[in-house]
């Protein structure tokens, strides 16, 4: 888990990440996302769940606007 080691654990960041993300929890998910990529460097795999977040926080403000 990542509370155990926190580097070199980028898939344990991107499943937290996507559990938050399908919780529509999107700031939690956003916020921990971003801290994984500081940690981990840039992860494919966590910039493109970032980019699935952002696009998801994007069509909530638009819709609420």
């Amino acid at each position: 888990s990542v509370e155990a080691k926190r580097t070199g654990n980028a898939k344990a960041w991107w499943r937290r990440g996507k559990c938050l993300l399908e919780m529509g929890r999107l700031d939690e998910a956003r916020e921990w996302v971003r801290k994984a990529l500081e940690l981990e460097g840039e992860e494919a795999e966590l910039a493109g769940l970032l980019k699935d977040i952002d696009a998801r926080l994007k069509t909530k403000a638009d819709a609420a606007a």
